[in-house]
């Protein structure tokens, strides 16, 4: 019985140290994964509106050659927008904001305007690359 006595002892003691190193390893795997996330994706801000043109604001537009020009125009009656230079007319619905936009290929500064109420809009200014 004296032999039974030591050799339950270094049993308890044994399975004290299987739980102790179960814990100790369960915790690691814990730490480590929580520390090891994905990263987060990059945020991209969304990209600007185009500028809005509307009679008795006349803004500037500067791009380069080969660029897209784009804008937007609104005015509360039926017009029709002009680009001078490029020749390019638009169609305007009463209060309803239309997108325009096209290759910038001719440089100089070109007057961008409400065609039948000779109304300046904008200025498009088309740089060299």
């Amino acid at each position: 019985m004296t032999v039974i006595k030591p050799l339950g002892l270094l049993l308890a003691g044994l399975m004290i140290v299987a739980l102790v190193a179960t814990a100790l390893i369960e915790g690691d795997a814990d730490s480590t994964s929580s520390t090891t996330t994905a990263p987060l994706p990059a945020i991209t801000p969304a990209p600007q509106p185009p500028p809005l043109l509307k009679a008795g604001s006349q803004r500037k537009i500067s791009v380069r050659n080969g660029d897209i020009v784009r804008f937007r125009v609104v005015n509360p009656t039926a017009e029709e927008v002009h680009v001078h230079g490029y020749d390019f007319k638009f169609a305007l619905e009463p209060g309803v904001t239309k997108t325009i936009s096209f290759p910038a290929r001719i440089e100089g500064q070109f007057e961008i305007e409400l065609e039948q109420s000779a109304t300046p809009l904008a200025k498009l200014v088309v740089n060299p690359r």
